[in-house]
């Protein structure tokens, strides 16, 4: 069993344990694409402490950049950027899903403004669209400190 296997085990189950009392085994298909795309995601929370340990807060949007507020309900439907931050010490990762699964989605994105200067930018590490990977945006001086990202429809993307 891969490493990769092991660690999704335990987070699914919680240690060496699995599914219908099984040991040391699972019973996912590891050619699809869902275990695949979450392997990913746990590499990379694996790889970074603030990703496991660090403090969660929901993060506020805006559309013109001025007037921020957390996302909310509209006509019963949630069809938005809803972002939050994990900050561990100094380290601030910024994640943010899409909830319209029709279109990409963009907002700006308040982040801690006492831990990022303006200039600064931010790197997306995943995105369920490969594309964004790599690509950077500029931290700026808005309600505090915010960035402008995009987030595809009915994606997931994380920036540090």
């Amino acid at each position: 069993m891969s490493g990769n296997d092991r660690y999704l085990r335990e987070a699914m189950f919680g240690g060496e344990f699995g599914a219908f009392r099984s040991r040391g085994v699972h019973f996912f298909n590891e050619d699809n694409l869902v275990y695949q795309e979450l392997a990913v995601i746990l590499e990379i929370r694996r790889q970074k402490k603030a990703l496991r340990r660090g403090r969660q807060y929901l993060r506020q949007i805006s559309g013109d950049g001025e007037n921020f507020d957390f996302p909310e309900m509209i006509g019963g439907q949630l069809r938005s950027v809803v972002p939050w931050s994990r900050i561990l010490s100094d380290k601030e990762i910024l994640l943010a899903i899409n909830t319209d699964y029709n279109q990409p989605r963009t907002a700006w994105v308040t982040i801690d403004d006492a831990l990022h200067i303006s200039g600064e930018i931010l790197t997306c590490i995943y995105s369920t669209e490969r594309e964004q990977l790599g690509k950077q945006i500029p931290v700026e001086a808005k309600k505090g400190k915010a960035v402008q990202l995009t987030v595809p429809g009915a994606g997931f993307v994380i920036y540090e």
